[in-house]
């Protein structure tokens, strides 16, 4: 029987586990962490046999796929362990700038690659305040980001950021003040 070996790798990649055995027909048995595979596991894995060659294929590994990996016939063995990193956050829909003139709304939206807590707001390189957060509105939706100003004046004009962790991206919003015209007569 030919080894397994370890892999590393970042979640959402494919993973395949392959050992080759002396003659083909032999049933193996795979396990993780030394118990046979759950069968959810044998649902969320594929399993294949070509002649000699056993596998065992992870499509879409998550974290919780970091085990060891066995496969075993009789009382031969070779085993594997496999390592699922996290994918880093990215964002795959940036801020965009915006112009408007008051009292129109303003919606900033930005979407990160998976969902994540703790985004924090940013007007100007500085943290909304409590008082901010009264004027602006904040929505989550999945992995989507939003900042509303339902009712905007020339004040909020300035660069707004999106922050997580060591990731952020900045829009600009600029809003431009209403000429009125009065009629004055003589």
């Amino acid at each position: 029987m030919t080894r397994l070996s370890d892999i590393i790798t970042t979640e959402e990649e494919i993973v395949t586990l392959m050992c080759e055995l002396s003659k083909s027909g032999e049933k193996v048995t795979w396990l993780k962490n030394g118990k046979a595979l759950t069968l959810k596991e044998k649902n969320n894995y594929k399993i294949s046999v070509d002649g000699c060659k056993h596998a065992l294929v992870i499509p879409k590994c998550q974290l919780s796929d970091s085990a060891e990996f066995s496969c075993s016939i009789e009382k031969i063995k070779t085993a594997a362990k496999v390592e699922i990193k996290e994918c880093p956050i990215t964002f795959v829909t940036p801020l965009n700038d915006v112009s408007t003139t008051e009292e129109e709304s303003v919606t900033l939206m930005c979407e990160l690659s998976k969902p994540a807590k703790n985004v924090i707001w940013l007007k100007n390189g500085k943290p909304l305040t409590i008082k901010d957060k009264t004027k602006y509105k904040t929505a989550v939706d999945g992995c989507k980001h939003s900042l509303i100003i339902p009712k905007s004046d020339v004040s909020d004009s300035g660069d707004f950021s999106c922050s997580l962790k060591d990731i952020n991206t900045v829009g600009k919003v600029l809003i431009k003040g209403i000429v009125m015209l009065l009629d004055i007569f003589c």
